[in-house]
């Protein structure tokens, strides 16, 4: 783990060789596969090995003799994905938020196997850097943790008023802001090298000397990581956009599978539940989320029947009509959506353009303490 190329190095196979009445009497060999290092210390990326039976079937694990040929895409996405990827190390890259220029999160994250259901997940299996809120000193309990235990939420009633359905989204968007995570957007800790705290510098991001004291990636991007003990298959990822403040929901993420790029799409911001802001796609629900909708769905298989129940939630940006802005002699003559959107404060030269008022103090944001 010494850096991003040393970590090539490191040792993939490995047969552990445990002697008599270790495991069920007699001698037994077992061959483990060891996650590849990340190349820096931003995390706890050490690996469980479980001392399975052979016989024993790995969660989400690949089915045998499939097909390496092409295989025509199931669904529109905005990129075109690999069919059931095998992996050990997912990783999020989440490159700017829907407008919010100091942070950034997720409310909830699930990952489904190659057999349709979710894969479990324990907290020491997720990870992200920044971590959190707790990187500027904040106490506060929306930690990436979180994303990895399920959010319990009551069943939908049958039959329900305007003001009943409005109380429930209002309960449903408290459940998942109480399990989300928040973030410091990274480019906002380069905007305070100007302030009065001078906390991080602008240029040279993961060189700086205060990279490390923030936990900024070598990409210098917002980092998210599902860590596998054992190559996982999967074949749909399910996010929930931020929804207690929906300008810090993520705007664009990357999808990494053992260092190899396997998605990358924008999603859609959450709807709050005052309606002041709605997705680009109507609200819909899937049976493994606890009958909760407003997901987004990345897919990862051709399986008819997850393909049928994930297609209504994939998010494709040809399925809108494309939005032209244009300008004659300085003059705007068609007018554009975009023009009364948030900037993206990701985008070079956007907080170069606004140095004066991205260099006022940090603003503060509703930490949730643990109860005692």
């Amino acid at each position: 783990n010494k850096n991003d190329e040393g970590a090539s190095r490191g040792v993939r196979n490995v047969a552990i060789r445990l002697d008599e009445g270790a495991v069920g009497g007699g001698v037994h060999t077992l061959d483990a596969v060891l996650r590849r290092a990340p190349g820096h210390s931003l995390y706890d990326f050490g690996q469980v090995v479980p001392f399975l039976p052979p016989a024993s079937a790995t969660p989400g694990a690949a089915p045998t003799g499939h097909s390496t040929s092409y295989v025509s895409p199931p669904v529109r996405q905005d990129y075109e994905t690999p069919m059931k990827p095998v992996g050990m190390l997912l990783k999020f890259v989440l490159h700017s938020s829907w407008g919010d220029p100091y942070y950034m999160g997720l409310d909830r994250l699930e990952v489904v196997g190659a057999d349709g259901a979710p894969i479990p997940l324990r907290r020491d299996q997720v990870a992200a850097a920044p971590h959190s809120l707790r990187s500027l000193g904040l106490d506060d309990t929306r930690v990436p943790e979180n994303l990895a235990e399920p959010v319990k939420l009551p069943p939908k009633p049958t039959k329900t008023t305007a003001a009943l359905a409005a109380a429930r989204a209002a309960s449903d968007t408290a459940a998942l802001a109480a399990g989300s995570w928040l973030t410091p957007l990274t480019v906002s800790l380069a905007m305070d090298e100007e302030s009065e705290h001078g906390q991080y510098g602008a240029t040279g991001r993961a060189a700086h000397p205060m990279a490390h004291a923030y936990d900024v990636p070598p990409s210098g991007e917002n980092e998210l990581y599902i860590l596998f003990d054992q190559p996982t298959a999967i074949s749909t990822v399910r996010l929930w956009n931020y929804s207690k403040t929906p300008e810090r929901g993520v705007r664009e993420v990357s999808v990494w599978f053992d260092e190899l790029l396997i998605h990358r799409t924008g999603l859609s911001m959450a709807a709050s539940h005052d309606g002041e802001h709605q997705t680009a796609r109507p609200d819909t629900t899937t049976p493994h989320a606890d009958g909760f909708g407003g997901c987004q769905s990345l897919v990862f298989t051709n399986d008819p029947a997850i393909v049928r129940q994930e297609k209504a939630l994939v998010a494709y940006c040809g399925a809108d009509e494309q939005d032209v802005l244009c300008i004659d002699e300085r003059q705007v003559s068609v007018r554009s959506k975009w023009m009364n959107q948030l900037p993206d404060p990701s985008s070079h030269g956007v907080w170069d353009s606004q140095r004066s008022q991205f260099n006022a103090n940090r603003p503060t944001t509703g930490a949730v303490r643990p109860r005692g």
